[in-house]
């Protein structure tokens, strides 16, 4: 566990890139959690890259900061694979939910899953301690590809704040 504050000016109209991995007291290429604190209002978004076999950057995704949640939420999921390419078109492409727990305590989840029907596929329920996360299967494993559906993600404690995400990866396609 590593914990630091890191503070950074950006003038308005501007962009500011930061990389997290020369952040002080962060592990390198490794998972974790970021809080950004701002008197303005700011925009922005988290970017993933991995290197390619030429030790490059690919782009892998980005996910937009966001306020907690602190009510019922739901994200959908979708393992179709995007290839237009018809000898791609057996490749997995797993959905990943992650939930983030950003209060400073313990806190239990309830996770519903459905198909794009309505029909119940599954619920889970996920304990995460005080500011961490878990990734669970987020509807590749639960039905045949291709699939569509969706989570809804239920927080047990009042006073919980936290984040849900689904993030899909496409396999050598």
């Amino acid at each position: 566990n590593y914990k630091s504050t890191n503070k950074y000016g950006i003038k308005a109209q501007t962009v500011r890139h930061v990389d997290l991995n020369d952040l002080k007291g962060f592990a390198r290429d490794a998972y974790g959690i970021i809080k950004v604190e701002s008197a303005q209002i700011i925009d922005g978004r988290i970017s993933y890259y991995r290197k390619n076999s030429a030790n490059e950057y690919d782009f892998a995704y980005s996910i937009p900061l966001q306020l907690p949640l602190s009510a019922r939420s739901s994200v959908g999921f979708n393992t179709n694979q995007p290839s237009t390419n018809v000898a791609d078109s057996g490749l997995l492409v797993e959905n990943w939910l992650s939930i983030i727990n950003s209060t400073d305590a313990k806190r239990k989840f309830k996770i519903i899953t459905y198909d794009q029907n309505g029909r119940l596929l599954a619920t889970r329920y996920e304990v995460l301690g005080k500011r961490s996360r878990v990734d669970i299967d987020g509807g590749h494993g639960l039905l045949s590809s291709p699939a569509v559906g969706f989570h809804e993600i239920i927080p047990l404690q009042k006073g919980t704040f936290y984040l849900a995400q689904v993030i899909r990866y496409g396999k050598n396609s």
